[in-house]
């Protein structure tokens, strides 16, 4: 496994930790990502240190924290190459599907039990020792993703945690089971009680990554988009194989692409409410707007196409960012305007 500069500085804070007589281990996503052999791209510490006695343990050391989420029982640790967030081990004693009340004090295989699903259920010591509760090695093996004990109770314990399922199912190729997703059907419309915000920031990470065609089907399946769009009518099978099609693009190219073929079933004049109800940045409501609103005039455009013709449509457009008009649209026109 590689041993970044932010995996020493992870290492440092379980060490201060563990001299201040407390445990401490790697624990969720940077643990499944060493094992999948992918560099993470941050790291967690997991304590038995309650979060004053965090607090107290790196300031005796001659470090610096921030109480980033005291409520949470996360505190940040500042080194030099970035910030190490050390969260003390907790139980839910309730939950609503949003919020959490926790219980600090407990043990590891306590909090494992409280996470989400088996690969980010694991935790890992300094000396590379892995602690896994729930099996989730041999997830990892079976590239099959699995909520910790009963899905049901996880998933109304935050009903965000369907959106993440198909995220880490884009991003990391870990398939969750026909079981799973039977339970995820019966569950969305729990999705309604989550902010806008956080489902709109899973659901453009998901559909920024290119291959994304047989979990987009189970979305479709589950319902996911009549919910998030407020009972729209589903996708059509065209609109689901161009979704699939623009896995050739660039990162931010799919994201607003996708997201033009998915509210391009709402009529016109919903466009920008529901966009805004979406809570998407400007400059990507402008990209998906001038998706939907200008086919005939650019769907001929070329990047050989003579400038003078060029400016022609931009002027006709109006557009504010002329500069990555054609750069930005053109790869997009090609697969958006192509004969059914």
């Amino acid at each position: 496994m590689v041993e970044t500069d932010l995996y020493r500085a992870a290492i440092d804070a379980i060490v201060v930790l563990e001299d201040a007589g407390h445990q401490a281990r790697l624990a969720g996503g940077c643990v499944r990502d060493r094992l999948l052999g992918i560099t993470p791209r941050d790291y967690d510490v997991a304590t038995s240190a309650l979060p004053r006695q965090t607090i107290r343990a790196f300031r005796r050391a001659g470090k610096r924290t921030i109480p980033t989420g005291i409520k949470h029982g996360t505190v940040s640790y500042i080194a030099e190459v970035g910030s190490i967030e050390v969260t003390s081990l907790r139980r839910d004693v309730r939950t609503d599907g949003r919020h959490a009340e926790v219980k600090y004090g407990m043990g590891f295989e306590e909090d494992a039990a409280r996470r989400d699903f088996t690969v980010n259920a694991m935790f890992e010591d300094r000396h590379r020792q892995v602690y896994d509760f729930f099996d989730g090695q041999q997830d990892l093996k079976r590239r099959r993703l699995a909520f910790v004990g009963d899905p049901s109770q996880r998933i109304r314990e935050d009903y965000l945690r369907i959106m993440r399922m198909f995220r880490f199912w884009a991003q990391r190729e870990l398939i969750p089971d026909q079981t799973t997703l039977k339970t995820v059907e019966s569950q969305v419309d729990g999705l309604t009680s989550i902010s806008q915000e956080r489902i709109t920031g899973e659901l453009l990470a998901i559909i920024s990554e290119a291959d994304i065609g047989t979990l987009f089907q189970a979305m479709r399946d589950c319902r996911l988009f009549e919910v998030i769009l407020n009972e729209s009518p589903p996708l059509t099978d065209r609109q689901a194989q161009l979704i699939v099609e623009m896995g050739s693009l660039t990162e931010e190219q799919r994201r607003s692409a996708r997201l033009a073929v998915i509210v391009n079933q709402l009529p016109h004049g919903e466009l920008t409410t529901i966009l805004r109800r979406l809570r998407v940045t400007n400059y990507l409501r402008w990209q998906v707007t001038t998706l939907l609103t200008y086919p005939d005039q650019i769907k001929n455009l070329t990047t050989s196409t003579p400038r003078e013709q060029i400016m022609s449509v931009i002027d006709q457009i109006e557009l504010e960012y002329v500069g990555s008009f054609l750069t930005f649209f053109y790869p997009i026109w090609q697969k958006f305007n192509e004969e059914e």
